[in-house]
């Protein structure tokens, strides 16, 4: 809701009491008061709704980035394992080294 929009409801509500006094000239402010006081719901409502939609954007972006990481991440791992199979089908494993390369990745 915006300000304008809160104004006129408000002004409404307060004109409606003042245009409608009873047969003793006795305002009807009970009424007005239960209207201004869901006019005030509404308004927290609506802000807990804007809050909460904007958490939710921002939970949003903050997965769309860890989303985009992950997937960089999983090219490479796919580049490196693409290497890692041409190597072993070139016979890495008959290669000076293999076994230290083994020793090294144990030892880590």
């Amino acid at each position: 809701m915006t300000k304008d929009e809160f104004i006129t409801e408000r002004t409404r509500i307060i004109s409606e009491m003042l245009d409608n006094p009873n047969e003793l000239e006795i305002y009807p402010t009970t009424k007005c008061f239960e209207q201004l006081d869901e006019l005030f719901d509404k308004i927290v409502a609506d802000e807990v709704n804007r809050q909460a939609m904007i958490h939710y954007i921002d939970e949003f972006t903050e997965q769309k980035e860890i989303n985009k990481k992950l997937g960089e991440v999983n090219d490479k791992l796919k580049e490196r394992d693409n290497w890692l199979k041409c190597l072993e089908a070139a016979g890495v494993d008959n290669w000076e080294g293999y076994d230290i390369a083994q020793d090294m990745r144990d030892e880590a």
